[in-house]
């Protein structure tokens, strides 16, 4: 849907047409991602220089498609390019269901005290710019707070509300400390028994509804 006569179209398809090249020696033939372009790498490690550049790019990329793809397509399409295979996941199996809070178990972890700059934390945030392989984490030295995605944070944030007001007492809460360098593990124990006892409920009361299947 890109118009040859829309300046702003013609320079998004220039920009794809730099980083992205057709490998004809797969079959079918794919378009790939260079692995460099004028010495900027998607692979850079999170923080360099080469890494905040190609940030950039990415977004311009991202940006110039979300906007050509809101013109063609409808909300309700565009919805499952906007979120996490996760968020797809609770949505359709907590969130759509009218009898969910039948069947559905959640339990929520929050982080106490984390320190953002600890490189151990990049296991527990959203960095901008991170792929789903993680290989942009290798050397890694710090964490800094400008590099948090706050968009995917806001998201994370407001999914948990909307968990919460469609499921009520079904959702449980834990609170873990981050000791030193990590997260602490005391709160696991916690965590099992709070699963267990909800899980066995749900046994006990389809069993006391249907015997012949206890």
């Amino acid at each position: 849907s890109l118009m040859e006569d829309d300046d702003d179209d013609m320079l998004l398809l220039a920009l794809y047409q730099k980083w992205y090249k057709m490998d004809e020696n797969q079959t079918p033939s794919r378009m790939v991602l260079l692995h460099s372009v004028d010495g900027v790498s998607p692979s850079a490690g999170l923080g360099t220089d080469q890494h905040n550049e190609w940030l950039r790019v990415e977004k311009e990329m991202f940006d110039g498609l979300k906007s050509i793809t809101n013109k063609v397509l409808a909300s309700n399409r565009m919805w499952k390019y906007k979120v996490s295979l996760f968020e797809q996941e609770i949505t359709l199996g907590a969130l759509l269901p009218e009898d969910a809070a039948e069947h559905v178990t959640v339990v929520m972890r929050t982080i106490s005290n984390m320190r953002v700059v600890n490189v151990n934390a990049a296991k527990f945030v959203d960095l901008l710019g991170r792929r789903g392989d993680s290989t942009t984490d290798a050397g890694l030295k710090e964490v800094r707070p400008n590099m948090i995605d706050e968009e995917k944070r806001n998201m994370n944030k407001a999914l948990k509300l909307r968990v919460t007001d469609k499921l009520g007492a079904r959702v449980s809460s834990v609170m873990s400390q981050w000791q030193g360098w990590t997260n602490g593990t005391d709160h696991i124990a916690g965590v099992c028994d709070t699963i267990y006892d909800k899980l066995s409920a749900v046994c006990v009361l389809e069993m006391t509804k249907n015997p012949q299947h206890g």
